[in-house]
């Protein structure tokens, strides 16, 4: 009995010890799922009116994000991807905006001088457009730009990571080496990725599982 309680005890030590063992590598506290909403909401303003500042005063958008989801696996895999039915929703509310500034504007600069003869579709026939027009060139010049971002926002790869850098492959083929890092700091629930100001910045993600 002494030697099987012996044998039982020296088996948990060891499976403890080798749990504690495999946890200290730091890329298995990534392990998970990981979601950032990085706010753009600027930048999106500023390429809507196109160079066109007397848009700027009616174009109304209180937020735009781009939401991006990371996974690492435990076997050292990591992916980022573009949540497509959220991004969905972000550019199906920027280009309601757009519409709405673009009518607007065309009402407020030119519809003063004959709001008493046509109202504000009678004067975007007479321009050769309507408000459906208007909504499908929109559309034909977004559709193509998001099925761009959907297939080129899906990247994969092999990853390493220290106590604060995390080190990718571009792809799952090749093992990341400890070179060209990204620093990050993990609080919790909150992963902080430095991209460098040449890309994204910071990114603050959230674990989601």
């Amino acid at each position: 009995m002494k030697r099987k309680l012996l044998a039982l005890t020296l088996c948990a030590g060891l499976a403890l010890g080798l749990t504690a063992c495999g946890s200290s590598d730091p890329g298995q506290k990534l392990v998970g799922t990981w979601v950032c909403r990085y706010d753009y909401l600027d930048p999106i303003l500023n390429e809507a009116v196109g160079g066109a500042e007397e848009m700027t005063d009616y174009l109304s958008l209180d937020e735009f994000y781009i939401p991006m989801e990371l996974t690492f696996t435990k076997d050292g895999i990591i992916t980022l991807t573009v949540i497509q039915d959220e991004m969905y929703e972000q550019m199906e509310n920027l280009k309601d905006a757009v519409l709405e500034a673009t009518l607007s504007y065309v009402e407020a600069e030119i519809g003063t001088q004959y709001q008493d003869l046509w109202d504000l579709d009678e004067l975007l026939g007479l321009m050769g457009t309507s408000r459906e027009d208007l909504a499908a060139e929109l559309d034909e010049a977004v559709d193509p730009i998001m099925e761009e971002l959907y297939q080129e926002a899906h990247e994969e790869g092999r990853y390493k990571a220290t106590e604060d850098m995390l080190y990718t492959s571009t792809d799952v083929d090749t093992p990341a080496q400890e070179t060209d890092g990204d620093p990050y700091t993990l609080d919790g629930d909150t992963l902080t990725l430095d991209l460098g100001e040449d890309a994204l910045g910071e990114l603050t993600f959230t674990r989601a599982d």
